[in-house]
């Protein structure tokens, strides 16, 4: 009985060990990236973060987060203090401490949310299903999160089924309604009443606990491997998976993962098949350490496995590759790489070259192989059922069906020379290279061709011959430097392949298109375009490795994966860390082959072989890309790690708020893109940090999302934070800056006000004492008036008798002249009576009497006196005429003059011209003034005072006795004034012109005013000095007295006496009017004698400056 129950126990034991040793399959495990770094992280438990990223708790008490790429924070802890006993639920981590339950968010401070009663110590604590559970030695706790509800049972019942001294409750599960309790005694379930045993579970050492709400199945952990139970017991139990200590349990959509102290077991819903997922050990890929503390689902196809060895991942998608380790290729073991593979037949058989010879493999569940030919194989084709070799000793030919080599009798350089590369066209033709040298041979015509190596272009030869590959209209020459090809033959190189590097395999689709691989792209010859295409990577700066077609499209492999071409575009890429390995895959060794009805692409790798259906494949899409907000950080700070809060994150103006980016698997050479809220384009940027500064106040959103164009959907993170607004940009600060502004502007406005006011009343002071200066000065004008009046009168009364006594005089000498026979005489007397004659008329003023003037002479006067006003004016004026007498009724031509040149000056411009000619029409002297100036407007309305009277200029025209004619041209203003010519004899042999004598202009010294001007103001400086005199002044110009004062009397009509003692008498007068004292203004104006300031004041004002004074007072 004894050894009967021995034997069964020895083969349970064995038999589970056997069918999972049929059962093991070589997985690809990534590590994290610091291990690749020499740093390790023994994870205790695993945590799949709320936003994704992966938590990690690790042996030493310590939270880390990884984000796909970094571990957070780089030292220490996320949680300020170390625990053993941490879970994590709701985005949150939460603790006990004695009889307290906190919870902490990443980064934050913790916070109190249970407090059982005083003495109470928790010694074991875990989630489920939005719950906390806790335990001490009496009562078992359930802490509801959303509601903070608390229950309790009593553990008494448990040592009542149990005869067991302790009950240690080691996990726990919430079942829909009900606990599930994991012990060292078992598993029990909460009901109503207390606990019932699961008798599935036995009284054994129960370590985990995991439900399955989508089976509604629990899983059992034990020292001896896991149970799964139904806990509805409508499916019979199943077999124990693993044999070992069961340390974690975590559930994919079709499988269980059981992690135990020996391995990782894999059971299958669909085939209920148990896997246990090795690696090979020698690579860096391995699953390192047997024991599986954690494990953990991201939901994105792939799995998170914690050992005591480190953090590794397995990608689910990667089921979609199976691999034959590289020491199952050779029949002794060896690791031995692979070179062309080649499907021989659709059974799954593969011919393949490796360094003991060539194989044909047959890559079904089973790994069969077969060494046809052994030894070193260059390369190889295939026929119906022969197989060409070519080896370093001639052409062999292997007979498929018979298995046996049958060399047919071959041209001599076919056997004797090494061949290096075969190829077989469309018409059965082998073509193949010696060294540099290439030939043809026909099986069927056993015919033998060499074209030498002279076709090979002399700037790159000699050059390495890489491939032959037959093409359907012929062949291509694969080279070290290109790609050349020979149709019709015809060998032609293509330059444009040159930077292609070396050709290192060529493929025909389905359209015609040659698709040619060099080490540093792929490129293509279409039948439409003479030219190389190059074809589209998945990334830059990657190396092409093989290509191959299947029904699907185009399969190109790189040192970065498996790449999909449909349609000539890239549809589809596959990589790391999704079952592949970047830089695995070796040059020029990938096929396609078809098995029952499927497509399977095979490519050689530096870890063995590498199959998957194409089909599949073609339709497979890679798990989806979740961009995460791994850090947020506030002017370097962090803020925020591994999580979001529900409320905008808020920041101060002027802060800068940057984000660290994470995607689960890797966020290694990820490319993403952003909107800042609703911006119309996507902005692409590396996978880095993003930083905002200076953002204006606001709520902002910021999308965030992969910029791979082969995914297919990708999903928008999202995060929303608010920039604060600063006081000073407050609505209440802006009515305060409004406020500020009206406020300078009314103090602004009192103060101008009051400069105004100030200048206003010093203005009035200023114009009350000009006023009174005018008012006095218009009492002594009129006083000088009248008594210049009284002297015009006395002077013309003396002027009259003066003239009188001359005519009288001269009559009496043209008489004694006359008795004397002084002819000579006669004409001298006859002008100088004539011009007494005007002299008399000028005198007698409106009398009407006809009298004759000297019309040439007027004008020439008139000029003179108006050319300071016109060269101020910058007119020009010009006069061509010659002595005209005319006869006049009543003298008012300077009159007439003066109102013509006054309009003359008011509508010409700058730099125009006046032109005055004096002319004899008709018995008429007429004077023509001419513009081209502003046109006339009714000149000869023009009111015009004359003795105290206003007339019209027409009207004092025909007073004159002359006619006045007004022409308004379009271009030009022409006036026209006209008297009558006088016709005495005597006037015209008097006045006949003299030779040469021309018309004087008019100008101005500009030299004297300047010299003038300078004058004045050496006496507006000095005129206060009494010692200041004319002798004085000559010294400070440099010049004599006299020349001084001959100087100065002739450009003023002053001596420099006089007008020095008007300057005086002016500014004494404004300081007497401002109420300075007599003596002192005396003193101040130059004067030493106050008596003698006093004479010479009534003497120019007609007023002492006392009576000056008091008139101002009055």
């Amino acid at each position: 009985m004894f050894r009967t129950l021995l034997y069964g126990c020895l083969l349970n034991i064995l038999i589970p060990s056997l069918v999972l040793a049929l059962d093991k399959s070589m997985s690809i495990f990534y590590p994290l990236p610091i291990q690749e770094q020499g740093k390790v992280i023994v994870a205790k438990n695993l945590y799949l973060g709320s936003d994704g990223g992966i938590w990690v708790h690790d042996v030493h008490g310590k939270v880390m987060y990884f984000d796909g790429q970094n571990v957070l924070p780089r030292r220490g802890s996320v949680l300020p203090q170390l625990s053993s006993h941490i879970v994590y639920a709701n985005s949150a981590f939460w603790a006990f401490e004695q009889h307290e339950l906190f919870r902490t968010y990443p980064g934050g401070e913790r916070e109190l949310m249970l407090s059982l009663t005083p003495g109470t110590q928790i010694i074991q604590m875990g989630a489920s299903n939005g719950m906390i559970w806790m335990v001490d030695g009496e009562n078992f706790y359930s802490y509801e999160i959303r509601s903070g509800r608390v229950e309790s049972l009593s553990l008494h019942e448990l040592y009542q089924l149990n005869s067991a001294s302790k009950v240690v409750i080691n996990d726990a599960q919430f079942l829909v309604s009900k606990w599930a309790l994991a012990t060292n005694v078992g598993v029990y379930l909460s009901d109503e009443q207390g606990f019932a045993h699961v008798k599935n579970s036995g009284k054994h050492f129960i370590q985990k606990l995991y439900f399955s709400h989508k089976r509604r199945e629990l899983l059992v952990g034990s020292k001896r491997g896991a149970l799964v139970i139904d806990i509805e017991n409508k499916r019979p139990p199943l077999d124990r998976i693993g044999s070992s200590h069961v340390l974690s349990i975590a559930e994919t959509e079709k499988e269980y993962w059981i992690g135990t102290e020996d391995g990782l077991f894999v059971y299958s819903f669909i085939s209920g098949k148990i896997v246990q997922l090795e690696s090979n050990n020698q690579d860096g890929y391995a699953l390192l350490g047997k024991k599986i503390y954690a494990m953990v689902n991201d939901f994105q196809g792939g799995m998170w496995i914690g050992t005591d060895k480190g953090v590794f991942y397995y990608s689910l998608f990667g089921q979609q590759f199976t691999r034959y380790p590289a020491q199952a290729l050779s029949n002794d073991g060896s690791k031995t790489p692979i070179g062309k593979i080649a499907a021989l037949n659709s059974d799954g058989d593969y011919l393949a070259i490796t360094a003991q010879g060539l194989y044909n493999f047959n890559f079904s569940d089973e790994l069969r192989k077969h060494l046809i030919y052994p030894g070193k194989v260059n390369d190889f084709v295939i026929t119906q059922e022969h197989l060409w070799i070519a080896t370093e000793k001639g052409l062999v030919r292997y007979n498929l069906s018979r298995r046996s080599i049958d060399t047919p009798n071959l041209p001599l350089p076919l056997l004797q020379t090494a061949i290096q590369h075969l190829s077989l066209d469309s018409d059965g033709n082998l073509w193949g290279t010696s060294d540099y040298q290439i030939w043809s041979y026909s099986p069927s015509e056993k015919n033998y061709r060499d074209y030498g190596s002279e076709w090979m272009v002399k700037a790159f030869s000699p050059s390495r011959i890489t491939l032959l590959a037959a093409v359907k209209d012929g062949i291509v020459i694969g080279t070290e430097h290109g790609a050349y090809s020979l149709l019709e033959k015809q060998i032609r190189f293509d330059f444009s392949s040159h930077r292609y590097g070396e050709i290192l395999q060529v493929a025909e689709d389905s359209s015609g298109h040659i698709w040619l691989v060099g080490s540093y792209g792929v490129f293509q010859w279409r039948k439409d375009q003479p030219e190389a295409v190059t074809v589209e990577l998945i990334q830059e700066n990657i190396q092409p490795l093989c290509i191959a077609e299947s029904k699907q499209g185009m399969w190109l492999i790189s040192t970065k994966g498996i790449s999909y071409y449909r349609n000539q575009e890239l549809t589809k890429h596959f990589g790391a860390p999704y079952g592949l390995i970047s830089n695995e895959f070796l040059s020029a060794s990938c096929a396609v082959g078809e098995e029952q009805d499927t497509s399977s692409l095979i490519i050689g790798s530096h870890f063995g072989v590498v199959k998957t259906n194409t089909e599949e494949l073609a339709v497979s899409n890679l798990p989806n890309i979740q961009v995460t907000f791994s850090q947020v950080s506030v002017n370097h700070t962090t803020k925020l790690l591994g999580y979001r809060m529900s409320e905008p994150l808020k920041i101060a103006y002027g802060d800068s708020i940057s984000f660290q980016f994470g995607a689960l698997p890797s966020s290694r050479s990820q490319s993403l893109e952003y909107k800042l809220n609703d911006e119309q384009q996507w902005q692409r940027f590396d996978w880095a940090l993003l930083n905002f500064d200076q953002l204006l106040p606001g709520k902002y959103r910021l999308k965030v999302r992969s910029a791979n164009p082969t995914q297919r959907y990708r999903t928008e993170a999202l995060f929303d934070f608010e920039v604060l607004q600063p006081w000073y940009m407050t609505s209440i600060a802006l009515v305060g800056y409004v406020l500020s502004v009206l406020g300078l502007l009314a103090l602004a406005l009192w103060w101008r006000t009051r400069m105004i006011l100030a200048a206003n009343r010093k203005l009035k002071a200023q114009v009350e004492l000009k006023t009174s200066q005018l008012r006095h000065q218009s009492k002594i004008v009129l006083s000088n008036n009248h008594q210049l009046r009284k002297q015009l009168q006395l002077h013309h009364t003396i002027l009259g008798n003066v003239l009188d006594n001359i005519d009288a005089s001269l009559r009496h000498l043209s008489s004694y002249a006359k008795v004397r026979a002084w002819s000579e005489f006669e004409a001298p007397f006859n002008k100088v009576k004539q011009e007494l004659a005007q002299l008399h008329f000028m005198h007698r003023g409106d009398e009407d009497e006809s009298k004759y003037h000297d019309l040439h002479l007027l004008i020439e006067s008139a000029l003179k006196s108006w050319q300071e006003e016109y060269s101020k004016a910058l007119i020009k004026l010009t006069y061509s005429g010659e002595p005209r007498f005319v006869e006049v009724r009543q003298f008012n031509l300077d009159v007439l003059f003066n109102a013509v040149l006054t309009d003359a000056i008011k509508r010409l411009y700058k730099h125009q011209e006046l032109t005055i000619q004096l002319e004899v029409r008709n018995a008429q002297a007429v004077i023509v003034f001419s513009d081209f100036g502003a046109p006339i407007q009714n000149i000869d309305k023009t009111m015009v005072t004359l003795s105290g009277s206003s007339y019209p200029l027409e009207e004092l025209v025909t007073r004159s006795g002359g006619v006045l004619h007004v022409l308004a041209l379009k271009e030009r203003n022409v006036i026209e004034l006209a008297w009558p010519l006088a016709t005495l004899p005597e006037l015209e042999t008097i006045h006949k012109p003299e030779e040469g004598e021309q018309a004087t202009k008019v100008g101005i010294d500009e030299v004297e005013k300047e010299w003038l001007s300078k004058v004045e103001k050496l006496i507006e400086l000095h005129y206060s000095d009494p010692n200041f005199t004319t002798s004085t002044a000559a010294q400070a110009l440099y010049v004599s007295e006299r020349s001084l004062q001959r100087r100065f009397k002739a450009a003023t009509g002053k001596t420099f006496k006089e007008s020095l003692n008007e300057v005086r008498l002016e500014k004494a007068c404004q300081s007497l009017l401002s109420g300075a004292k007599i003596a002192q203004v005396a003193f101040d104006c130059g004067f030493n004698d106050p008596s003698y300031f006093s004479q010479r004041f009534k003497h120019h004002f007609g007023l002492s400056p006392s009576q000056f004074i008091e008139d101002q007072e009055n």
